[in-house]
């Protein structure tokens, strides 16, 4: 991508120019930072009407760095931290730990503007440079030491106190010098890009519970012990974690409970008609009748109706009652 520069780039270019970098690399940092604009017509005629504002603001900037710059110079800010016999530190330095330190040291500055190449994991004394402004560098020193006495010492020695923690005035050791080959085809800008960039990261949440015992589901199987579960995002950058965002999809499980209700007995009422014969194939009688079924499975009848009189061949009422009970258990 082709773009405009704002300010002063290290490596890349002067306020002004048009320079091609990679499209991370502008989207991700400089566009966003306001240190470029993205090279279309429009943004060119705009910068070119506020040239000469912008080159004013930028030269009365870069003298007030300087004078910052004058204040700073032989600065040394100590640190105390835990660190093993051999120096090697239980943790790091980063470039917020050295900003903090020196802020408190009364030059107000942050993360953003300490130049390592990496943190800071050994005792001793390390230069670290602190950009003031696009045009402006200060190095300043950074004392790691296991005490405040310690690091009395190696800023007037030079030379890291290692070994064990004594009482004792430290003994000086002459540091050996390591030289370590630095590989020439290391691509900055993509190192750069790369930790601007913006990495998405996904992880799975499950809600877990304990159904108690006997509980079941539909099938009569005991329920899966879940409630759901979150996809959990992360956004990375700068090696560090820039928002975090959990979507939750709920399974709240259903439960049945089966209750069986037994129906309570209680008293039936039956109704009908009846009728008798005698030998000769003539009604005797004939009636109506209401029979209650008790609570208890009894069974009581009472009738009413007319019977024919054989003696006298007439027909008379009559009346009858009845009582019935279970014979076993069906």
């Amino acid at each position: 991508m082709q773009i405009i520069l704002l300010e002063r780039i290290e490596k890349l270019g002067q306020m002004g120019d048009l320079v091609n970098v990679k499209t991370g690399y502008a989207r991700n940092f400089l566009i966003p930072q306001g240190k470029a604009l993205r090279a279309t017509k429009a943004n060119t005629e705009r910068f070119e009407a506020e040239r000469a504002q912008r080159e004013a603001n930028n030269l009365e900037l870069r003298k007030d760095a300087e004078t910052e710059a004058g204040k700073m110079k032989g600065l040394a800010v100590s640190m105390v931290r835990a660190a093993s016999e051999m120096g090697q530190l239980f943790g790091s330095v980063t470039s917020r730990d050295i900003a903090d330190a020196v802020t408190e040291a009364g030059f107000t500055i942050d993360r953003n503007q300490v130049i390592m190449d990496r943190s800071i994991k050994t005792l001793g004394l390390t230069e670290a440079r602190v950009r003031l402004h696009p045009e402006v560098v200060v190095t300043i020193i950074v004392n790691i030491a296991r005490s405040l006495a310690e690091a009395e010492t190696q800023l007037e020695t030079g030379i890291a106190v290692t070994g064990e923690i004594t009482d004792d005035e430290p003994e000086v050791v002459e540091a050996e010098t390591v030289e370590v080959e630095v590989p020439m085809d290391i691509d900055t800008l993509k190192i750069i890009e790369d930790y601007f960039a913006k990495y998405e990261v996904k992880d799975t949440l499950n809600l877990t519970y304990d159904f108690p015992k006997g509980v079941t589901d539909s099938l009569g199987n005991k329920p899966i012990p879940t409630l759901g579960y979150g996809i959990l995002t992360d956004i990375i950058s700068q090696n560090q974690i820039q928002s975090r965002d959990v979507d939750w999809f709920f399974q709240i499980p259903t439960v049945y409970n089966t209750t069986i209700v037994k129906e309570l007995p209680k008293n039936e009422f039956y109704w009908g008609i009846n009728g008798g014969f005698n030998k000769s194939d003539i009604i005797s009688n004939v009636g109506g009748g209401l029979i209650l079924k008790s609570k208890k499975n009894n069974l009581y009848q009472l009738g009413l109706g007319i019977q024919n009189n054989s003696n006298t061949s007439q027909l008379a009422p009559f009346v009858s009652a009845g009582m019935y009970w279970k014979i076993g258990k069906k």
